[in-house]
């Protein structure tokens, strides 16, 4: 291992321009705007299987003694995992909000045109719809409280297979 000097560190430290910053924050904002969704859609997709199965035992069988047992066990993972999941899309609409951040202020910075600012022009669109009832139907307000209604929905579930199984 060799110590390196403050003039050797220096020269060997990654230069990037800001036509560079500004590609791989859209970059980076794309792939987070993805993994967003992706999560989302994972958990949709565990979910349903948690929820049919949880309904085909609850209306295709014939009463038995560990049925609510066996319907609370079905709903234990879906509720569960709704608020982790929550606070990864949150986690992640922060890191898409970061590199948006990271690329409007690289067009203030480098002046471009107002008509071409696409990230500018995208905050300004952005904006209005973050307030007021709009702000409801958000991808932020989506990603991160769909998990929870449905964590919501399956402890409810479970009150259901204790109450209604008879």
């Amino acid at each position: 291992m060799t110590d390196n000097t403050p003039e050797e560190n220096k020269s060997n430290a990654l230069s990037l321009t800001n036509s560079e910053i500004y590609r791989m924050s859209g970059d980076l904002m794309m792939q987070s705007e993805n993994v967003r969704w992706t999560r989302l859609n994972t958990l949709l997709v565990v979910d349903s299987i948690f929820l049919l199965a949880w309904a085909a035992v609850f209306a295709g069988t014939e009463y038995f003694c560990l049925k609510p047992l066996l319907l609370t066990l079905l709903c234990l993972p879906g509720a569960s995992l709704g608020v982790p999941w929550a606070f990864l899309g949150d986690r992640s609409s922060k890191y898409l909000d970061d590199f948006h951040d990271i690329a409007k202020r690289i067009e203030e910075l480098c002046n471009v045109e107002q008509q071409q600012r696409c990230f500018g022009q995208a905050e300004e669109r952005r904006d209005p719809l973050r307030r007021g009832i709009h702000r409801f139907t958000s991808s932020r307000v989506i990603v991160t409280w769909l998990p929870i209604l449905f964590s919501a929905v399956f402890l409810l579930l479970v009150l259901a297979s204790w109450l209604m199984v008879h």
